[in-house]
């Protein structure tokens, strides 16, 4: 969950100086610690009502992050949510739930989503958003980091609309290894490995989608930390099998993520219709409407 890329395929100016893309950085040294961590009260009031949001808004400290670990039930969501101590959880938290960064307001009739992907899925917070947003959807959550991926496990056993698979999407089949294992939870990214203790099962869009038995991806989120550039390199022919894409692109953290994302995306007839948050939001235009004289 880093950097975001323009739709021309040219980094966000915003984040030139190396700030995260969620923006608290730049609130926070605009308006002062002290206001920054009022206005995030105010925020977790509202969403968590005023026990459960003080709760949380007494722990916050700079860094962003909180002091003990917490459990919050957020209204709407089925079951309580884990947010983990003294990492980077409560800012995705904030993103998924505050900030409601996947509210992403598709161009199509909800009960149309029936698969979605999400890929880099973290502690499930995304997931459980989609799994509830979607009733009707299968949502599949994929994340190859373990600590995540248990507490993904964890924070999505309630809905039965969802699988999880502990893996990397990456361009081909294969192991992977997490190249940064001491960096931030959000941001894990992997490297070709050989087999070993410490590999993890990689996969292609086109395994995914037999594994599961699925046929179409209505929505495919991609948060991968730049393994984007992999996973759009080549013929990408499943790209014809997606309806919309929601993608974080991580320029800064490899080169050329968003030459392959666009380049692969335009091929196949999607342009960038929305940005929300970090997320560029790729779909295919619809088709013009026809007139009553060409309907005769």
């Amino acid at each position: 969950m880093s950097r975001v890329a323009s739709g021309n395929g040219a980094e966000d100016p915003a984040k030139a100086a190396g700030v995260r893309g969620d923006g608290l950085d730049d609130i926070r040294r605009v308006a002062g610690p002290t206001l920054f961590l009022f206005t995030e009260w105010i925020r977790y009031i509202r969403l968590l009502g005023v026990a459960q949001g003080i709760a949380i808004a007494r722990q916050l400290r700079m860094p962003y992050r909180i002091l003990t670990g917490v459990t919050v039930n957020v209204p709407g969501i089925a079951a309580p949510l884990v947010i983990r101590q003294g990492i980077s959880d409560v800012r995705v938290f904030r993103q998924v739930f505050v900030a409601r960064d996947y509210d992403l307001q598709l161009p199509a009739d909800r009960t149309a989503i029936k698969t979605i992907i999400d890929g880099g899925a973290n502690a499930g917070y995304s997931t459980a958003f989609f799994a509830t947003e979607f009733p009707n959807a299968r949502v599949i959550a994929i994340e190859p980091e373990a600590s995540n991926f248990a507490a993904l496990t964890a924070n999505t056993r309630a809905y039965p609309n969802v699988s999880r698979v502990n893996a990397a999407i990456w361009g081909n089949s294969g192991v992977v290894k997490i190249a940064n294992p001491d960096a931030e939870k959000w941001s894990m990214q992997v490297v070709p490995a050989e087999s070993g203790p410490a590999a993890i099962k990689a996969m292609t869009i086109d395994e995914i989608l037999k594994e599961s038995g699925q046929t179409r991806i209505d929505l495919l989120k991609l948060d991968v930390e730049g393994a984007e550039r992999e996973i759009f390199s080549g013929e990408c022919a499943w790209l014809d099998r997606v309806g919309f894409i929601a993608i974080e692109i991580h320029d800064r953290m490899k080169p050329d993520c968003s030459e392959a994302v666009y380049t692969a995306t335009r091929r196949h007839g999607f342009e960038r219709i929305g940005q929300r948050g970090e997320n560029v939001i790729l779909g295919r235009p619809a088709p013009p409407a026809q007139s009553a004289s060409s309907n005769g």
